[in-house]
């Protein structure tokens, strides 16, 4: 149950002048071994995981009873140093903002903040760039550089909540979405409301530290979000799959499905040579039936590629018997790709189609297409095109 210290104090141990392990990645468990090993009261537990993870989503300094030979002993056992946010650019359109985060070794990835109406999302990335390859997507034309530690995915949302804190005016710019016929502010308290794993790389070839983000994030002596906040998408990773949702079946997964032949699906998407889409479907429709669990279905259209009437009419055929919700979304143009966005008619039809046959549809726009920083987009700063018409702001 405590892996996670122990592994980290016998390396440190065994080399003295090793890097200290950083505190942002010690989930409930950890520390209650570390207080226990260094003969500190387990009465501060609570009070020390909120001086980690509750500082920078507090407005007011998170008080401490905490008593002084303990914070000196906890500063000098762990690493409090964070990733920095070195470009952040705001939409013009939508408010939207594309941050990019250079890790403690110079790389760099990327997350986004989405406000809208009363909620703000911010859209994670789990790896630098991504093994998956898909045909559509800038980050998957990176290839993988390296996998993202437990700690530097929780990093992108404290640096997030932070940098909303300091900026919440940008949010506010008149942003706002119409519910039941009234307009909804951008929430003035500037919290962060909803996590999606939808930036770079494929969360489910990350496990190991996917498990140990979404246990700090889910933790209400932590991050406190609530399960129903955080989505995770996968391109079909199967194994990956299983493995998460055993341990976190409360929150919610998004397939990213894009065409319903299993040999097309192989030139958009090379994961469905090791993870047929039939065998993925069928895990999803087993999970469906046991516990209810509604699955979500991202379906992007591609012009004469995915977006006819037969396709819609094999989507809705091959779902059958699972609780989906399906987004429809547009294609952002990346450099270097053939495909081309459906067109709106198109577009309409398809959806029309789904909902006819008893479908829940919903077409999502795109955000922060101007920037760059929406679905497909993300890719390293130093290899992406010039953005125009972009506003810099000061991090």
């Amino acid at each position: 149950m405590n892996e996670t210290y122990l592994r980290q104090r016998e390396s440190h141990a065994a080399c003295p002048a090793a890097k200290l392990p950083p505190c942002y990645q010690q989930r409930r468990e950890d520390l209650a071994l570390w207080l226990k090993e260094k003969k500190f009261s387990s009465s501060h537990l609570k009070s020390l995981m909120a001086r980690i993870y509750r500082q920078h989503k507090a407005k007011k300094t998170i008080p401490t009873l905490m008593p002084t030979r303990l914070i000196e002993a906890f500063d000098e056992c762990f690493n409090h140093s964070l990733p920095s946010i070195t470009h952040s650019l705001v939409s013009s359109q939508d408010s939207t903002v594309r941050q990019v985060v250079t890790l403690h070794d110079d790389a760099e990835v990327e997350m986004v903040i989405l406000p809208e109406g009363s909620r703000i999302t911010l859209c994670v990335s789990t790896q630098v760039g991504c093994r998956q390859g898909c045909g559509f997507c800038a980050t998957g034309r990176m290839g993988l550089r390296r996998q993202l530690q437990g700690y530097e995915i929780i990093a992108q949302i404290l640096l997030a909540q932070s940098w909303i804190q300091k900026n919440r005016n940008i949010l506010q710019r008149g942003r706002t979405s119409l519910r039941h016929g009234h307009a909804l502010a951008v929430r003035s308290e500037g919290i962060i409301s909803n996590v999606v794993f939808m930036g770079m790389g494929e969360p489910c070839d990350n496990t190991d530290a996917l498990k140990q983000a979404l246990s700090i994030m889910l933790d209400p002596w932590a991050l406190s979000l609530s399960p129903r906040k955080i989505t995770l998408s996968t391109a079909g990773h199967l194994q990956g799959l299983r493995t998460l949702y055993h341990s976190f079946p409360q929150i919610s997964y998004a397939l990213s499905l894009h065409h319903t032949n299993s040999r097309n699906r192989r030139a958009l998407m090379p994961i469905e040579r090791r993870f047929p889409l039939e065998e993925v479907l069928t895990f999803f429709r087993e999970k469906s039936q046991q516990h209810g669990k509604v699955f979500m279905i991202q379906y992007t259209l591609m012009r004469g590629i995915n977006d006819g009437l037969e396709q819609a009419q094999e989507l809705a055929h091959m779902l059958r018997g699972i609780h989906v919700k399906i987004n429809l979304l547009r294609l952002n143009p990346t450099v270097g790709s053939r495909y081309q966005r459906s067109e709106a008619q198109r577009t309409q039809r398809f959806a029309r189609c789904l909902k006819d046959l008893g479908f829940t549809v919903t077409e999502r726009p795109s955000k922060g297409e101007d920037i760059q920083g929406a679905c497909g987009q993300l890719i390293r700063h130093k290899e992406s095109t010039e953005i125009k018409n972009q506003e810099k702001i000061i991090s």
